[in-house]
């Protein structure tokens, strides 16, 4: 009671319209930090804020809040009273906005090959071209002591030169032997262009191969005309058990027996 009776000294000594009770109690109400009379405050803001207010009450309002929020030692409660001032008519929109724009730096490129990879990538993101020429990528797609830096070099390349990724997008193929390896590179074999898919393309998966490598082969041959598989290959698998590899021979019977 005391505390609102010096605030309302205050503020006749400075001239400004005492705020009245009602809205009073409305802040008085967010000391409990119930989300009601937050809620309860923002839609008075937004009501004082609007054109049609009476202007008198609206100073008032913002006066208080700017009082409450300078002296008020709660963080989570300070901000949620400077954000109503945001909503202030009277504070120009310049006034909330940063000081100036966040300053810009220069890209700068890496130097090992992880980041000359990346470099590259984010140059064909944005349609710029890559400072790895088609070679370099190749021959970090064929280096083999770190298998994940030449598998992304690898799916670049096929990016950057289909032509060239294309015989070694089969070898990858041929040499995965897990399901979900197997996956990836027939992925990356049907984005290739139909007239490079048939650039280190065997006809007869090796026996080496793997059962999900075999199956991946297979399906390829189903979609893609222009690979032309062993007659023999294909019907010796038909055979089989029903697993991923029967079925995938099955799917590649219209494309191969005419």
């Amino acid at each position: 009671m005391r505390a609102a009776f010096a605030i309302l000294l205050v503020a006749v000594a400075l001239g400004a319209r005492p705020l009245p009770e009602a809205l009073r109690d409305r802040l008085d109400g967010l000391a409990a930090s119930k989300p009601q009379s937050r809620a309860a405050v923002q839609a008075t803001t937004l009501a004082l804020g609007a054109p049609g207010a009476a202007a008198a009450d609206r100073a008032a309002w913002f006066d208080e809040i700017r009082r409450r929020a300078a002296a008020e030692r709660d963080p989570e409660l300070k901000a949620f009273l400077e954000s109503q001032l945001q909503l202030d008519p009277a504070v120009p929109a310049s006034a909330v906005r940063a000081p100036a724009p966040a300053a810009a730096s220069p890209y700068a490129p890496g130097k090992d090959s992880r980041a000359a990879l990346a470099d590259a990538r984010r140059a064909i993101e944005l349609g710029e071209s890559p400072a790895l020429v088609p070679a370099a990528l190749a021959n970090l797609a064929a280096d083999r002591a770190d298998a994940e830096l030449a598998d992304d070099a690898l799916v670049l390349l096929r990016r950057v030169d289909p032509a060239a990724s294309a015989p070694l997008l089969w070898q990858r193929l041929g040499s995965s032997r897990a399901r979900s390896a197997a996956l990836r590179w027939e992925e990356e074999i049907e984005r290739l262009p139909l007239a490079v898919v048939g650039r280190g393309f065997p006809s007869r998966a090796p026996e080496g191969w793997s059962k999900p490598a075999r199956a991946a082969w297979l399906r390829l041959v189903a979609i893609r005309p222009g690979l032309s598989a062993d007659k023999a290959a294909v019907l010796g698998l038909l055979k089989g058990p029903a697993d991923e590899l029967t079925e995938a021979a099955w799917d590649a019977v219209p494309n191969v027996f005419a």
